[in-house]
Order: structure tokens, then sequence, then C-alpha cells
């Protein structure tokens, strides 16, 4: 039975709409933690937000999951599009460049005209890029269910019980 009042109750609904708010916005629960009135903990704010997904009926659930996606998606389009384009290299601000052969024309020795060539090329950018489209993909598989259930290296003899509020039990048979 819950003992609070219903101001206490109220003002406990505003502030999972709140967390819920500024999560959907991409804030750090550190952050999260500290603009909400009076201030909390990043672990009380991750907290709240958990206790208000667990209310979130069906169709606030997919959507949320739709907004998810939609972000997952723009940054590995992003990703993508990073990992495909050349980039020059650069050190101390300066473009560095493959050096021209030439003939010293004092000494008339062969030399290497620094500066003076074609860019040389980057592949730390594309490395990275590549490593950061790994790393959506891995969230969309979980986001989506793709990845095939963990099994547990412990024998059985007990049962885990999933009840997801706003969810006709008969609906998921």
């Amino acid at each position: 039975m819950d003992t609070r009042t219903p101001a206490e109750i109220e003002d406990s609904e505003r502030r999972k709409a709140q967390v819920l708010r500024l999560r959907r916005r991409r804030w750090t629960f550190q952050e999260i933690g500290q603009a909400l009135d009076p201030p909390v903990s990043r672990q009380r704010a991750h907290k709240i937000y958990a206790d208000a997904l667990a209310e979130i009926v069906r169709p606030e659930l997919d959507e949320l999951r739709k907004e998810y996606r939609e972000t997952l998606d723009e940054a590995l389009r992003e990703a993508w599009q990073i990992s495909e384009r050349d980039h020059v290299l650069v050190s101390h601000g300066r473009v560095v460049r493959a050096g021209v052969p030439a003939i010293d024309e004092e000494t008339g020795k062969a030399v290497i005209r620094e500066g003076e060539g074609a860019p040389l090329l980057d592949d730390a950018p594309k490395i990275s890029a590549l490593g950061l489209v790994k790393s959506l993909v891995e969230s969309l598989r979980k986001l989506d269910g793709v990845d095939a259930p963990v099994k547990s290296p412990f024998g059985g003899g007990f049962e885990v019980n999933v009840r997801i509020h706003g969810m006709d039990a008969e609906a998921m048979r």
C-alpha cells in the first residue's frame, strides 16, 4: 500500500516525466540528476528513469524504441560516410605532403622537396568510424532483439518471470 500523500505522488510522477523527457534529449544521468529540484545523484536519476520505464505502456515503449532506432540509424549513416571518405594526414596544424624528388641545382644531388607533393592520407579516422559502425550495429541488434539469448553456465532449477506493464499476457502467446 502506498503511504505517500497525493502531493508526494504527484511530485514523483512529475519527476519521472521530467527524467524521461531529459533522457530522450540524450542527457546523461549525471546531468539529469543535477537538473532535478532538488538535485539527486546520477544513480538516483537512473533509478527514477528505470521506474518510469517500468510504468510505460506498450505504445509509448514502441515510440521510444522508434526514436532510439532513428537516432542509431542516423549515427550509422554518418559513421559509414566518414569511413568512406579520404582523410588527409595533419601534423601540427599542417597537411603532411609526400615529398617531390628533384635534383638540387647547386649541388647536383638528388633531394626531396618536402611539402610540395600530394597530401598523405590518414587511415585513423576510417578505422575509428568503422569501430563506431560496429558499436552502432551491436546497439541496433540489441534494440531489435536479434541476438540469441546468452546461455548461463549454471544448471537449471530456477525460473524467471517477466511482467510488462500495459501488455496483455495472452497477446504475447
